[in-house]
């Protein structure tokens, strides 16, 4: 990711204030890759011991975090915390909508593909199997022999019955 990249996940993920009236006290400033902490109140006095009005705190590719103060009369509390993101892509709004674009013809295609592939197969001749055969209604029906009861009367008389 470049530094522009960085910069912008850097400011997305920085500080979390914790106490009411630091904002006003203390600047949180991103500057060539580094953190900064401006104690905007005279006289400065930072939690670390420092008497700087800014407070360095390294690299942001080194994650810095920590409870962190700037001490004037009252001790009201800003915790930093800034996780880098390692593999993140800078999507801006041409590579967003290529994307989309390059979605939306890719199921265009596969659309097409599967309506030829289907389509081939109901052009060729009709199946004997497709065809039905529709008899007379008289002859649904097969009439009874005179003397028997039901049609399967005969089978039981054959053969003996097994117990």
């Amino acid at each position: 990711a470049s530094m522009a990249s960085c910069r912008c996940s850097a400011a997305a993920v920085l500080a979390v204030l914790l106490a009411t009236g630091v904002a006003a006290k203390v600047t949180v400033v991103e500057r060539s890759g580094e953190l900064v902490l401006r104690c905007n109140s005279a006289p400065v006095q930072w939690s670390t011991g420092s008497h700087e009005k800014e407070l360095n705190l390294g690299r942001l590719s080194s994650d810095p975090r920590g409870m962190y103060s700037c001490e004037n009369g009252s001790r009201d509390v800003l915790q930093v915390y800034v996780r880098m993101c390692e593999n993140c892509i800078d999507l801006d709004p041409g590579t967003i909508s290529g994307i989309v674009v390059a979605d939306v013809i890719i199921t265009l295609l596969i659309a097409v593909a599967v309506s030829c592939v289907s389509g081939s197969e109901g052009g060729g001749a009709s199946r004997a199997s497709d065809k039905q055969v529709l008899i007379a209604n008289e002859q649904l029906y097969q009439p009874l022999k005179k003397g028997e009861a039901s049609e399967y009367s005969q089978i039981s008389g054959s053969r003996p019955r097994r117990k």
